[in-house]
């Protein structure tokens, strides 16, 4: 029985490992975006949290959308194309980036007349700008991840979305701790 259960681990393992990569990021993220919006809530106004909190679920479903499928195209594509990973993975992150920065531009200008909430997105071109790379950005991480997947580097996956789930946690408490410092100073 051991030795059974010992060759199917083997044999599988690859398939294991990704799949617990999966798992884990959930995990990791999960934790990590539950003490981003607790420092967030403690450290910053409730409207600037709420607009935060509404912009980026906004950025998520746009993103999600502007996938267009092709990160669940690559990970069905990319084991039948030996050799061509590479230019199918840049083609699909260059067409996801693009249609979701156009769809963040489009949002940041007409969703200010559906709600009143959204008029600091399009306040400037720069804010126009942001919101719309995030928008992009977060439609080829979502694809990125599903090639790494694909391509069965889980790891990579799993490493990726922690260190910039962890970035971002440290980046909030940086500017939380800056913003304060600099409230008391003046």
């Amino acid at each position: 029985m051991k030795t059974q259960l010992y060759q199917w681990l083997k044999t599988n393992r690859v398939m294991l490992i990704n799949a617990g990569s999966l798992v884990c990021t959930t995990l990791v993220t999960g934790v990590l975006g539950f003490a981003y919006w607790w420092v967030g809530a403690r450290q910053f106004y409730p409207h600037a949290v709420g607009l935060a909190s509404a912009a980026i679920s906004a950025m998520m479903l746009l993103g999600a959308i502007c996938v267009l499928g092709l990160g669940t195209l690559l990970i069905g594509e990319l084991p039948r194309q030996p050799g061509k990973e590479a230019s199918l993975i840049s083609t699909a992150l260059l067409l996801v980036g693009l249609v979701g920065g156009l769809a963040g531009i489009l949002f940041a200008l007409f969703a200010p007349f559906v709600s009143v909430d959204f008029q600091s997105l399009r306040a400037s071109v720069g804010s126009i700008l942001i919101f719309a790379a995030g928008v992009s950005f977060t439609s080829i991480t979502i694809v990125l991840d599903q090639a790494l997947i694909g391509l069965l580097r889980g790891e990579l996956q799993f490493w990726r979305n922690t260190l910039f789930a962890a970035s971002k946690l440290a980046a909030l408490v940086t500017i939380g701790l800056a913003l304060h410092t600099a409230l008391f100073r003046g």
